[in-house]
This record gives structure tokens, sequence and C-alpha cells, in this order.
């Protein structure tokens, strides 16, 4: 769920690479994909960007699913939340999370389609690993006073 962040506000492109990624997991006919957004027509989607709560069926079904990071790789997004609220698998695309917030290990971390099909492999029918990787990956999230207080930080450091 999500759009191809292929190009800035400005329309320049910006490099970002789930486009190809994504077209490339839909092509592949051992994998079941359902994606949902704004995609080039290229893709095939399931559905087009609706709120979270319209497509939640939809990821009661999944296994898995790429967080990618766009522009900052520091940044968290909240894919990686929702994932673990509906029990999906977050693996995270490159430098996700470079500082290592939330990625616990380096089995989450994925550099071409070809690394996500052999992890998710391994993962597959594995339901005591799957568990205990949900389970570490529930215990990274931080707390909500995390976020209260890095926002009020922030918001201090830009009002000085």
């Amino acid at each position: 769920w999500g759009s191809d962040k292929s190009k800035f506000l400005d329309g320049k492109k910006s490099g970002d690479e789930r486009l190809g990624v994504i077209r490339k997991i839909t092509k592949n006919p051992d994998v079941s994909s359902q994606i949902i957004g704004r995609w080039p027509k290229s893709i095939p989607v399931v559905k087009k960007w609706v709120p979270l709560h319209e497509i939640l069926a939809y990821l009661d079904g999944s296994y898995s699913t790429i967080c990618f990071n766009w522009i900052d790789q520091t940044a968290l997004t909240g894919r990686y939340h929702e994932a673990i609220a509906c029990g999906i698998l977050p693996f995270v695309w490159k430098d996700y999370d470079v500082n290592n917030i939330l990625v616990w290990s380096d089995f989450q971390r994925i550099s071409t389609v070809e690394e996500y099909y052999e992890k998710l492999h391994k993962v597959r029918g594995n339901a005591e690993f799957v568990t205990k990787l949900r389970k570490d990956l529930e215990h990274r999230i931080p707390e909500e006073e995390y976020y209260y207080l890095t926002f009020e930080r922030l918001l201090n450091e830009a009002m000085e």
C-alpha cells in the first residue's frame, strides 16, 4: 500500500527504487501480491488510494511487506508500524532506518528482489521462526512517549 514516489513534488525524478522493485514482484508468478495505492498503469492494483481501515481486509491476508524510505534514511515510516499491527512481517529496503531504532536484524534488510524471495521462502511455513520474529519486532517499537518527546524536542529546536 502506497505509491511509487518516483518524482518529487516539483516533477523531478527522485531516484527512488520502489517502482522497479514492485514491478518485478508483481511479475513473479510464485509470489502473490496485492498492490494498493497510486501506481503507474504497468502495476496491477487491487484498490486505489483509500484509508487504512478500508484496506485492513487485504492486509489481514498478507504475509510480508517491504518498507521503503523516501529521501531521509533516518526517518521511520508508518508502514513498519502498520505491518506489525496487522501481523505482517516487515522487510526493509537497503538503508531504511539506518539508526536501527526499529530494525533489529540484518535478516529484515533486503537489497535485491531476489534476496526478498530467498528470505520470504525461508520464513514461509516456519511458524516458530515467524512467531519469534514478530515478538522481537513488537518489542523494538518505541513506546508512545518516545514519539511525543521526540516531537516536542523537534518543535522546541525549530522555535529556538
